[in-house]
């Protein structure tokens, strides 16, 4: 594997590591209600299946998942070294990353992958993965964080700046990502900025971060990076 790909990873997870382990030292697990809305990908009704979420980390949509007969399963690869002590019930922990799931084949009905594809190693090994440990028909719910195409002169710049993203797609390569890694597209809708944060306490709260932290990224987060969900099916 490249080993500067690596090298900008490990850089990339330890400046997510500051910003949550920051996160925790001042707020803790119990300030916000974060409570996903799953209709952003068109799907609903959790009962009886199983779910794996690929970087759960603290706030992941699986923890709002309220099917109590849904066998849950978050990997995260700041597990045991950050989020020691998880406070969400009925949801199962391993440390690992994407692009090496700890499962056989076919064993989840559904895979959630929110705002993660833009922080891995490869996007490529973490989608073949998910293609493999989803059932026949499975279902994808993935939500990336995108940049329009106008972005494209700036790429380099962002690439240097941005850290904690090894990856910036642009919002037309999502559907042929899938599509090549044998997804079929069911939905797909576009929101802008922040609007996806459901809470109003915890959208105030992670501008501020960003603007303490980040200065002058604001902007490219709230003008120009569409959010992306895609519900996809596993195809054969």
């Amino acid at each position: 594997m490249n080993e500067s790909v690596v090298n900008k990873w490990k850089k990339a997870q330890e400046s997510e590591f500051d910003f949550y382990r920051d996160y925790l030292r001042r707020e803790g697990f119990s300030r916000f209600n974060i409570a996903y809305k799953f209709q952003f990908w068109g799907f609903k009704g959790f009962a009886n299946k199983s779910v794996l979420e690929v970087g759960s980390g603290i706030f992941g949509p699986i923890h709002s998942i309220q099917d109590e007969d849904a066998f849950k399963v978050g990997i995260d690869p700041l597990l045991g070294r950050l989020y020691k002590g998880m406070p969400w019930k009925n949801v199962y922990y391993a440390r690992a990353t994407g692009e090496a799931l700890p499962f056989a084949a076919e064993k989840f009905d559904v895979v959630i992958c929110y705002n993660v594809l833009d922080h891995v190693i490869s996007a490529e090994k973490v989608l073949g993965e998910i293609h493999r440990v989803l059932k026949r028909s499975g279902n994808l719910l993935l939500c990336v964080n995108t940049h329009r195409r106008m972005m494209r002169v700036l790429t380099p710049a962002v690439d240097r700046v941005d850290i904690r993203h090894p990856y910036h797609f642009e919002t037309k390569d999502i559907k042929p990502l899938l599509e090549n890694h044998a997804f079929s597209i069911v939905k797909v809708r576009s929101l802008s900025g922040f609007s996806d944060v459901p809470n109003s306490k915890y959208r105030y709260w992670l501008v501020k971060k960003i603007v303490r932290n980040a200065k002058w990224r604001p902007l490219l987060a709230l003008f120009l990076v569409p959010i992306v969900y895609v519900r996809a099916r596993k195809m054969p």
